[in-house]
């Protein structure tokens, strides 16, 4: 028999192509060899066994094909027999990548293995691509929308505690002259303030 080919019976005319997922690289085999994990072969006959392309992986012995990484995980190398956990700050959208990318500024992701990215809620912002948290708008700024990459101060008449999504009016009593303040100032004695902002 010829490489490619065996034939394990005594007394036969013929031999016989090697199965999809296995190999005959010698010639008068009696046996095929069945490709190892990180390795398939989708044709019969065959002397030698693929590795596993990019983005792609083989788990078991035997296979005559590849899969695709699902989404969440990726591979970027060759003859993988399994693949890549997306690290927390990135993100993998769709099966078969070779690579993961990274959360965008206004996103962030804290755990591993995810097909997207979370926005940042109101009252929170993330200045960076790969964020894993996000930050806490600092007291004299709020957020009010999500996936933002900055805060904003607030304006004067009010405040602003950390973590806010709108400003907060200073009440009555008393008044904020300058814009991004934490607090607000009461009123002179001698003088009064009838309305709140």
């Amino acid at each position: 028999c010829t490489p490619g080919n065996y034939q394990p019976n005594t007394g036969q005319s013929s031999c016989i192509d090697a199965s999809p997922g296995h190999f005959v690289n010698t010639t008068g085999s009696t046996t095929q060899s069945p490709c190892t994990p990180g390795n398939f072969q989708s044709a019969p006959g065959q002397t030698y066994c693929i590795q596993a392309t990019p983005g792609h992986y083989v788990d078991i012995l035997g296979s005559a094909e590849q899969i695709p990484c699902s989404v969440g995980k990726y591979m970027p190398g060759t003859g993988a027999s399994e693949c890549t956990e997306a690290s927390a700050g990135n993100y993998v959208d769709s099966e078969g990548q070779s690579s993961q990318s990274l959360c965008p500024a206004g996103t962030y992701q804290p755990q591993k293995a995810q097909a997207s990215c979370l926005e940042s809620s109101p009252g929170n912002y993330t200045n960076f691509d790969g964020a894993t948290s996000q930050v806490e708008c600092p007291a004299g700024t709020f957020q009010s929308s999500p996936g933002q990459t900055s805060c904003e101060n607030s304006q004067p008449g009010n405040y602003s505690a950390p973590g806010s999504s709108s400003p907060t009016p200073c009440p009555s009593g008393t008044y904020s002259e300058f814009a991004g303040q934490s607090q607000c100032t009461p009123a002179d004695p001698g003088s009064y303030v009838d309305f709140d902002g």
